[in-house]
């Protein structure tokens, strides 16, 4: 395997696929999601991403792009 690639690549493809997690505060769910889950359409619709949080404030952003 290392004759092949002898070392780890510094940086992602553009092409490859996103996942991140981030921590929202509890109290600021409900602005991030917004009246009837507008705010998060939105962004899921303008960014090409899927966003994912838990009632815990755990959240997860999804995309098929580095780039998006």
């Amino acid at each position: 395997m290392l004759k092949s690639q002898p070392s780890v690549a510094t940086e992602l493809s553009q092409y490859a696929p996103l996942i991140m997690s981030i921590q929202i505060p509890e109290d600021k769910i409900r602005v991030i999601i917004g009246k009837g889950g507008e705010n998060i359409q939105r962004l899921e619709k303008d960014y090409g991403v899927k966003l994912s949080i838990g009632d815990d404030g755990a959240t997860t952003i999804t995309a098929p792009t580095q780039e998006m």
